[in-house]
C-alpha cells in the first residue's frame, strides 16, 4: 500500500464526529487559555496529521477514547 493511501486511511479513521467536538489548543497557545470547542476543517486535519506523527499507539488510542485527542497539538 503506498504512503498516501494508508495516511488517508488512518485519517479517515480518525474522522468522528467524537473527536472533533473534543477542545484543544495549539502548542503556541498558552496552557491556561481555555480550549476551543471545536476545530475548523483545516485545523482539525492538521490536528490528526500531527497525532498520526506521534505513532500507531497514540491513534489506537484516541479511536478508542476520543477524549485522548484533548492534547496540545503543533499544527503549524
Amino acid at each position: 500500500m503506498a504512503f498516501e493511501d494508508r495516511l488517508a486511511e488512518v485519517l479517515q479513521r480518525m474522522d468522528l464526529r467524537p473527536i472533533a467536538r473534543q477542545g484543544w489548543r495549539d502548542v503556541s497557545e498558552p496552557w491556561w487559555l481555555p480550549r476551543v470547542p471545536g476545530i475548523s476543517s483545516d485545523g482539525f486535519l492538521y490536528a490528526r496529521c500531527a497525532a498520526v506523527l506521534q505513532g500507531r499507539e497514540t491513534i489506537e488510542k484516541i479511536v478508542a477514547d476520543p477524549r485522548r485527542f484533548t492534547l496540545r497539538w503543533d499544527v503549524r
